[in-house]
């Protein structure tokens, strides 16, 4: 199987930071507006619950895209390319599927998942889908070093 960098940099690096951008800005307007009251003498809207209730919710929103962001591998795309791939031969030791907020959720082949962590030796790296692939196949997995993201992982003959 092989994945697509593009899409490893859509999904973990484009996505999560134009959405941190979309939820940044209206809290940045609300908390300027209890600033500005304040600034002019103003009574502070302290009291609109609703305006509270807005400024958690976005506050939450971003600290989870922050985190889905660092734990994803999404930061490390900002430098690292495809021809910075290395190349692993070995048996799969553990695939363990992924969580909503470990990575975000990629549908390939028909298969929607939040991907899988694959331990093959003493590497761990994340790829969209597990296909066939089982514990105990010898496997040949091409992955980016920092991110930990696989770009190409195929069982090898015996």
């Amino acid at each position: 199987m092989t994945f697509a960098y593009s899409e490893y940099l859509i999904h973990n690096l484009m996505l999560p930071v134009f959405a941190i951008l979309f939820a940044a800005v209206p809290l940045v307007r609300g908390v300027s507006r209890l600033l500005s009251q304040a600034a002019h003498g103003e009574k502070v809207g302290f009291g609109d619950y609703r305006m509270w209730i807005l400024l958690v919710l976005l506050v939450v929103v971003i600290i989870i895209l922050g985190h889905l962001l660092l734990s994803g591998g999404g930061l490390h795309l900002i430098y690292e390319r495809p021809g910075d791939a290395v190349t692993v031969e070995g048996t799969i030791e553990d695939i363990r599927a992924r969580g909503a907020l470990e990575s975000p959720r990629y549908a390939v082949s028909g298969e929607n998942s939040y991907g899988y962590e694959f331990t093959v030796g003493d590497v761990t790296c994340v790829g969209m889908a597990r296909g066939s692939l089982e514990v105990g196949d010898t496997v040949t997995v091409t992955y980016l070093p920092h991110s930990a993201l696989v770009l190409a992982i195929g069982e090898t003959a015996p």
